[in-house]
């Protein structure tokens, strides 16, 4: 409901004037760049996480700074910077949660707080845009992997792969989805005024609304022409 009313809303209000209607543009365009600017440090992060060199890692980064695209993006009131913003959040907490698997440090603190921060990094992905779909797509590929590794191991026992198991299921998909729920209550708790994107929202959601302007219809039951009425 959020990306179909903001998009609809963000076509109607580009022609408008901001300054008249009080809309505070500043803030709105703070988000984005803040969030596209700590892009470079998350990228930087990610790949010495992925052990490469200091080089490489410095140039990722800064390929990421100079990147034109996303300088102009994280100008701009979208919501791709903060698709960007948490997809690589996302992906710097998968890779030091797979370290510490393949490290042997399965079920450490460390182990559990990475792969929670996992979960709600792919909560807000989805959150923000469905593209984020594909960011599920690529740690749920990597969990399958993990799993299967783990079922080839003689030293796991089906005890401590259920666990794994368990584990994964716990944080990669019932995390995020409760997340993806909250979020969802969050709008309802804060969007309870009508305005242009409800009119793609059901009739009985348009009632819920303030000033939603829709007349009352009778929904009680028509009587069946052909069953005659009891004298």
């Amino acid at each position: 409901m959020s990306q179909l009313t903001s998009s609809c809303r963000g076509t109607k209000l580009i022609s408008r004037d901001y300054i008249s209607n009080n809309v505070p543009y500043v803030i709105m365009r703070s988000f984005p760049a803040i969030l596209g600017l700590a892009l470079i440090p998350i990228a930087f992060l990610t790949l010495i996480a992925l052990r490469l060199s200091l080089a490489t890692a410095i140039l990722g980064a800064l390929l990421i700074t100079f990147e034109n695209a996303l300088i102009a993006q994280s100008r701009l009131i979208l919501l791709d910077s903060f698709l960007l913003f948490f997809t690589g959040l996302t992906m710097y907490f998968w890779v030091k949660f797979a370290n510490l698997d393949s490290d042997g440090a399965a079920f450490t603190r460390k182990w559990w707080i990475n792969l929670t921060l996992t979960g709600l990094g792919l909560g807000a992905v989805v959150s923000c845009k469905w593209v984020g779909l594909f960011t599920i797509a690529a740690v749920g590929c990597g969990t399958l992997r993990q799993l299967w590794l783990l079922l080839g191991n003689l030293k796991v026992t089906p005890k401590m792969w259920i666990k794994h198991f368990a584990a994964r299921g716990l944080c990669l998909i019932v995390v995020p989805g409760v997340f993806y729920m909250f979020m969802f209550q969050i709008h309802f708790w804060i969007l309870t005024q009508s305005g242009d994107g409800d009119g793609f929202m059901s009739s009985e959601f348009q009632h819920t609304l303030n000033g939603h302007g829709m007349d009352d219809t009778y929904a009680g039951k028509l009587p069946d022409p052909l069953r005659p009425e009891p004298s």
